[in-house]
C-alpha cells in the first residue's frame, strides 16, 4: 500500500483519440467516419523538443543518407559515414538488430578534417567523437545535425547531412548522392584562417580486387562551376609467357598438419575425412578423401559448439613463383574471421571466405604483384556463432587462374 504525504497530485484525465463508436459503425472491416478528435489531430502538428543525443548514444546512431535504392550508407552520431552497403553484396539485416544494433564499421577510409590558423599557429582536429569533447546529434529526417565543440578550439563546428528527399517525386528522391554542409563560428575575438578538408579512399573493386589483378585511377574533373573527383579501376596488362607446370602446394591428404602450425581447437588434430563429416553439412565438393573444415573437426556435438570453435592455421613460408594461387574455400562469410589469408611480410594482403555455404568454391587469387617474395597462407576460424566456420582444400600456385576472369567493368562492385 501506498501513502501520500503532503501535497497534491494533479492528474491529467485521460482521452481516446477517436470515438465513440457504436456496433453500427463496425459493420465494415475499416469504420467510414473514423471519428477522431479535433484536439488530437491538432497535437499531431504540434511542434515539441528536438531530441540530441551525446556521449555513449552516439554510437548507436545510423541515419540512411545514401538515398533511396541507391544502396545503403549511414550517417553515425558523430557526423561519421558507415556501412556503405553500395558494393552489390547481400548484408542480411533484421529484427535481431533492434536489439543488437550494428556496430558502427567503414570499410572504407573516409573522413572530414579542419584545420584552424591563429597567431602563426595551425592546429587540426578531425571531426569526429574522438577529437572534439562535445559533440551532440539531432536527426530530424531526412536531416541529421552534428555540432562539435571543445574548449581548445576556437571555432565550432555544424554538420548538415542529407540524401536528396522530395516527397512524391521517385527520380529525384532516389539519386545516389549524399550533400554534407558545414558551417563554421569563430569564437575568439581574433581573425582566424579556417581549412576544411576531406578524404576518400577509392573504392572501386573493393571486394572483387581480392581475387584479382587491377590499378586504381583518380581523375580530378573539373566543370562549369564545380570539380569532382572521378575514381575508378583499370585492368592491368598480364606479361606474356609460358604457362609453367602447376605447383600443389597443399592437397590435405595427410592425416595430420605436418607442414602447419595450428593453434586453437578448431581444427582438430588434422584434416578431416569427408565420409565422416556430419550429414547436415552436405557436399562439400572436396578432392581426395580429405578437407580442411572447422566445423566437422572441431568438439561437441551440437552446432552451436562446433560453431563456437576457433583456430588457426598457419602454412610454412614459400616464395611466390606463379602468377595465381588457387584453391577451395566454404564456410562462413565473415570477413577477417571465417578466411583463407595470403600474408606477405606478416601482413594480410589478399583475404577469401566462404558464402555461408558448407559447399565449396573455386576461387583465384592475383598474386604477380608480389612475385619472388616470401609468403605464408593462413587459415582463420575467429567467429563464434552461426557460420562460425571455414573449409578449405586444394591449394594450387599456377600461371592461369581456375576460371578466366571476365571484364573488369563486369565485376559487382566496379561501380
Amino acid at each position: 500500500m501506498l501513502g501520500l504525504g503532503a501535497g497534491t497530485f494533479a492528474i491529467r484525465p485521460w482521452r481516446a483519440m477517436a470515438g465513440p463508436f457504436t456496433r453500427k459503425d463496425f459493420e465494415s472491416l475499416v469504420p467510414t467516419d473514423k471519428k477522431l478528435q479535433p484536439e488530437w489531430l491538432a497535437s499531431l502538428a504540434e511542434r515539441g523538443r528536438p531530441a540530441v543525443y551525446t556521449g555513449a548514444s552516439l554510437e548507436k546512431i545510423g541515419m540512411p543518407i545514401g538515398g533511396i535504392c541507391a544502396g545503403q550508407l549511414y550517417l553515425g552520431g558523430d557526423g561519421s559515414l558507415w556501412h556503405w552497403d553500395i558494393f552489390n553484396r547481400q548484408t542480411k539485416t533484421g529484427a535481431s538488430h533492434y536489439a543488437q544494433p550494428l556496430k558502427a564499421a567503414s570499410p572504407v577510409s573516409q573522413g572530414f578534417s579542419l584545420r584552424v590558423h591563429q597567431k602563426g599557429q595551425a592546429r587540426e582536429w578531425i571531426l569526429d567523437r574522438a577529437h572534439w569533447s562535445e559533440v551532440a546529434f539531432n536527426g530530424e529526417y531526412p536531416i541529421g545535425s552534428v555540432e562539435y565543440r571543445d574548449p581548445n578550439s576556437p571555432v565550432s563546428v555544424h554538420l548538415e547531412a542529407f540524401s536528396p528527399f522530395v516527397p512524391l517525386n521517385t527520380d529525384d528522391s532516389s539519386l545516389p548522392a549524399t550533400v554534407m554542409r558545414f558551417k563554421i563560428q569563430n569564437h575568439s575575438r581574433s581573425e582566424l584562417q579556417v581549412e576544411l578538408a576531406g578524404w576518400l579512399e577509392n573504392a572501386v573493386c573493393l571486394h572483387s580486387s581480392q581475387l584479382r589483378g587491377g590499378i586504381r585511377r583518380n581523375r580530378l574533373v573539373a566543370a562549369d562551376g564545380f570539380s569532382f573527383l572521378d575514381c575508378g579501376a583499370e585492368e592491368t596488362l598480364t606479361a606474356a609467357g609460358p604457362i609453367r607446370p602447376d605447383i600443389r602446394f597443399e592437397d590435405f591428404e595427410s592425416p595430420t598438419y605436418s607442414k602447419w602450425t595450428a593453434r586453437g581447437n578448431a581444427f582438430g588434430i588434422g584434416p578431416v575425412e569427408m565420409a565422416t563429416m556430419p550429414k547436415y553439412q552436405g557436399e562439400v565438393a572436396g578432392k581426395g578423401r580429405r578437407v580442411v573444415n572447422s566445423h566437422a573437426s572441431a568438439p561437441g556435438s551440437t552446432v552451436e559448439a562446433k560453431d563456437a570453435a576457433t583456430g588457426e592455421l598457419t602454412s610454412h613460408p614459400f616464395k611466390i613463383e606463379r602468377r595465381y594461387i588457387n584453391f577451395l574455400v566454404g564456410g562462413g562469410s565473415h570477413e577477417g574471421k571465417t578466411c583463407l589469408n595470403l600474408l606477405v611480410n606478416g601482413q594480410t594482403v589478399l583475404s577469401a571466405t566462404g558464402q555461408n555455404g558448407n559447399r565449396m568454391q573455386p576461387a583465384s587469387w592475383d598474386v604477380q604483384r608480389w612475385s619472388d617474395q616470401l609468403a605464408r597462407i593462413q587459415i582463420v576460424d575467429a567467429h563464434q556463432g552461426p557460420w562460425g566456420n571455414i573449409g578449405v582444400d586444394e591449394i594450387v600456385f599456377s600461371d592461369a587462374p581456375i576460371e578466366p576472369p571476365g571484364p573488369l567493368a563486369g565485376e559487382e562492385d566496379f561501380g
